[in-house]
């Protein structure tokens, strides 16, 4: 145990924690150190620890670390150099000796553990004391006494380790190219696509709809698709400027071929797509563009939306975008006009 007079709060290792079987509580503290270095603890518990010699015992809350320090001391100190009277108690008999640090005391605790009580053990130009405390005697101070005989190499102490700490860093940085934690749908759906997915002559991608494995059969779409239309036509009537736009759109679809008549509407197999205008006033290119609503519920109420399987999400998030202005001083910014609409429908799935 490190008695610290520095330190805000009590931290146990998670060896310790493991080797005493105890069960955390979880938590999420931001611990600072030297240099302004910081880690995340995750998990705290509760210990009880007493004297060896008396009956004092405290029960604190530690946080849990991976690590506190280097061993303490961090070279072996030949004992005989220090005169400590022999009526002393030591809390720790083997102080000389390297060992880990499983816990540390807080400055509030370490304070109130002190005693009356004080030995200076100091020679050669050293500051060594012995302190008492309710756990014991404890010794204090620097090796200066000794450094003719004992070469100190390094002077320790970390809550996380510097490499690890940097690795983690960067895999909570980094912006993977490919997820692994797709939900299954995701998977059949991406597959889906690599098998079906085909180009005609003039270049353009021919997709399949990715239906689900338990298809369902659709119910008749077709009145709700009616009703729809001939609540539209009733708005046309009272908006002549409405039924101009709304024309000229249906007609765009016709001349860049992105939308074909049917040859009979005797059979009503598969989805008619209700649609409706959406009028944006501020948009400079199309003030009006057409919504088709896949989700409407055909007679056994089920949608065309609910038979389709819905793929991953495989663009850049908005934030990965907006970083993007950071690194460059000019942006160019473009449009693929009418993107959606220049993939062609398999002929089987059409309907």
């Amino acid at each position: 145990m490190l008695l610290d007079t520095c330190a805000t709060a009590n931290f146990a290792t998670i060896g310790l924690v493991n080797k005493l079987q105890l069960t955390p509580s979880k938590c999420c503290f931001s611990v600072g150190a030297l240099d302004h270095l910081t880690t995340t603890v995750n998990g705290m518990v509760s210990i009880t620890f007493k004297s060896v010699y008396n009956e004092h015992k405290r029960t604190l809350n530690f946080l849990i670390v991976p690590n506190i320090s280097d061993f303490v001391p961090n070279q072996l100190i030949p004992r005989e150099r220090i005169r400590i009277p022999k009526n002393i108690s030591v809390a720790d008999p083997k102080f000389h000796v390297p060992a880990p640090i499983d816990m540390l005391i807080g400055a509030g605790v370490t304070l109130s553990l002190f005693s009356i009580g004080t030995i200076n053990l100091s020679q050669d130009k050293s500051d060594l004391y012995l302190q008492n405390t309710r756990l014991g005697w404890i010794i204090a101070g620097d090796l200066e006494y000794s450094k003719k005989s004992i070469t100190v190499e390094t002077s320790d102490c970390l809550f996380t380790e510097l490499k690890a700490m940097v690795e983690k860093f960067w895999s909570v940085e980094e912006i993977l190219t490919e997820r692994s934690n797709f939900s299954q749908e995701e998977i059949e759906c991406e597959n889906h696509f690599k098998h079906h997915v085909t180009r005609d002559d003039e270049g353009r991608f021919i997709v399949a709809l990715p239906f689900k494995s338990t298809r369902v059969v659709l119910g008749e779409s077709k009145q709700n698709g009616l009703k729809s239309l001939n609540g539209l036509l009733k708005r046309f009537e009272n908006n002549s400027q409405l039924k101009t736009q709304y024309t000229a759109v249906i007609q765009e679809y016709l001349d860049l071929n992105h939308m074909s008549l049917i040859k009979s509407t005797q059979n009503s197999e598969g989805f008619y797509l209700p649609h409706h205008a959406v009028i944006k006033e501020s948009s400079s290119k199309t003030k009006l563009r057409l919504v088709f609503n896949a989700s409407a519920k055909s007679t056994s109420g089920t949608s065309l939306n609910e038979m389709l399987m819905v793929g991953p999400t495989i663009q850049d998030d908005l934030f990965s975008l907006l970083i993007r202005f950071r690194f460059h001083a000019y942006v160019i910014l473009a449009d693929i006009e009418k993107m959606y609409r220049r993939f062609l429908i398999r002929e089987e799935d059409r309907k």
